[in-house]
């Protein structure tokens, strides 16, 4: 069986992104944002970049140490690891967006 090769870390992903604008809310400094992980800031800020996809476990370090609801960041990082591992059945299951039909009359 033929897979679809993962999408690559080379841009900043949804995950990162979120995860530094909560960050950025929780007004902690970048030490203490290490220290309460147990993670040291080059691995945080390659998780912010999408050079580095987190753990489940980390996620959840983090987002209580930024004073976060784990739940919600543990939701976009569900969210983004299926992405990331499946692809193409992700792609199915999501409804495509069109725009309303408008019918002309004369």
């Amino acid at each position: 069986m033929h897979r679809a090769p993962r999408p690559s870390l080379t841009e900043a992903t949804h995950i990162g992104l979120v995860m530094k604008s909560v960050w950025r809310q929780s007004g902690l400094p970048a030490e203490g944002l290490a220290s309460q992980t147990g993670a040291g800031f080059a691995y945080i800020a390659a998780v912010f970049s999408g050079s580095r996809f987190p753990s489940r476990r980390f996620t959840i370090r983090y987002a209580r140490a930024c004073g976060a609801d784990h739940h919600v960041l543990l939701k976009v990082w569900e969210d983004e690891h299926g992405r990331r591992h499946h692809p193409v059945e992700h792609q199915q299951t999501q409804q495509p967006h069109s725009a309303p039909a408008y019918h002309q009359f004369p």
